[in-house]
């Protein structure tokens, strides 16, 4: 056990096969799935309260029966423990129920120790995609095993540790749910919807009325052979989706860019994402590597001295305009492609050019506001999802 270490007087290492009985799920099969009977654990089910269940309305060995209070591990997939709490049930393939020793240890430090446990045996599991552990490797974990009357002690304590560390991680949660939705909501307070009647000074305005709209070159345009390994970029989805435009890795010669010219991007473009990953976009920038659009990528270009392109990139933020235009389902359609002769006749709310910059200039700080909040609920989350690993080193070191 490479663990070891100095431990307090009483405790010792043990290994979790010397303490428990570790008993294997039956694999249910899916013909034999009703919707009476006993539910079927899954690991889904473990993992969400709320995850669809089956159940089975046959005999089932006695081994394989769960009831509330049961210790149960999953082995694949989601490597951890769980106190069952929603009734008698049975037991699917890929989850152990716990038979613990109850002269050695009790059923909640055992819970405890196999979550710190899981730690390290995440480290080291078996498949890059769906991670396992065998029984065997399980069974030879060592786990620190205190006398019964500190076990009790400790589980207590953790018990009322860890329900605290929840109720903060909650409230950090909506604290920062409520951070992300920050700039929805300024977009809508900023931005009148497409029906509805408009402030003094303000117009309705088709998208192509306004600025410019070329969708990226489609099948043989662009093949294999006409990449090189440097020259002009191509620009695809990856760069409106993360707003970057240093990243790429595809190149065109000289010659096929004059050939493909019609489809280049200069600074105060839009490049807008228009098939899978809908309705993302961003400005081209001033230092922007000259280029062209793949077929992936929409191209704006803003008629100047009629729309800012800021102004026209937030307006394509909005709530009502991803759901009318970029959305994978319309209606009873599921499209994974943009409809381009809709998306021209989009109406945009258009104010005079001084008054969109000002628009921009205050959606642009509330932006700032709002990515600082949810920075921060993002920081303060992670610390408080660290607090439960802390608290299981400091009681299994006799620290608490």
């Amino acid at each position: 056990m490479s663990e070891r270490r100095e431990l307090p007087d009483g405790w010792r290492w043990v290994k979790l096969g010397e303490v428990a009985e570790y008993i294997n799920g039956r694999a249910f099969k899916p013909e034999e799935w009703s919707r009476a009977g006993l539910p079927i654990i899954r690991i889904e089910n473990l993992t969400s309260a709320t995850a669809p269940s089956h159940c089975y309305d046959g005999l089932v060995e006695q081994r394989v029966r769960v009831r509330t209070g049961d210790l149960l591990i999953s082995w694949s997939a989601t490597l951890d423990a769980f106190m069952w709490d929603r009734g008698d049930a049975v037991l699917n393939q890929h989850i152990f129920r716990v038979e613990e020793d109850p002269r050695l240890v009790t059923k909640q430090y055992l819970y405890w120790a196999v979550k710190q446990a899981m730690e390290r045996i995440r480290g080291r599991v078996h498949g890059a995609t769906m991670r396992h552990v065998t029984k065997g490797e399980f069974e030879r974990t060592p786990i620190i095993l205190a006398p019964l009357a500190e076990q009790r002690r400790i589980a207590a304590l953790l018990n009322e540790q860890m329900a605290a560390v929840e109720r903060a991680r909650a409230a950090a949660q909506a604290q920062l749910d409520a951070a992300r939705a920050l700039p929805a909501a300024f977009l809508r307070q900023a931005f009148p919807r497409p029906g509805e009647p408009l402030p003094d000074g303000w117009r309705w305005a088709r998208l192509d009325e306004v600025s410019g709209l070329k969708r990226g070159p489609f099948g043989g345009s662009l093949r294999k052979d006409d990449f090189v390994a440097y020259g002009y970029k191509v620009y695809e989805q990856q760069h409106a989706i993360r707003n970057n435009f240093e990243i790429g890795r595809y190149f065109i010669d000289a010659a096929k860019f004059e050939q493909m010219s019609v489809f280049s991007v200069v600074p105060g473009d839009l490049i807008v994402s228009c098939s899978g990953t809908m309705g993302r976009a961003a400005v081209v920038p001033n230092e922007a590597a000259p280029g062209i659009i793949n077929q992936a990528l929409l191209r704006l270009r803003p008629v100047r001295g009629t729309v800012d392109a800021t102004y026209l990139l937030l307006y394509l933020g909005t709530e009502w305009i991803q759901a009318t235009y970029f959305s994978s389902t319309i209606g009873s359609a599921i499209k994974n492609v943009a409809s381009v002769s809709t998306i021209r006749g989009m109406q945009v709310a258009l104010p005079p050019l001084s008054l969109q910059k000002r628009v921009v200039a205050a959606l642009n700080e509330e932006m700032a506001t709002a990515e600082r909040a949810r920075a921060g609920a993002e920081a303060q989350l992670a610390q408080i999802n660290a607090l439960p690993a802390a608290l299981l080193r400091r009681a299994f070191n006799g620290e608490l």
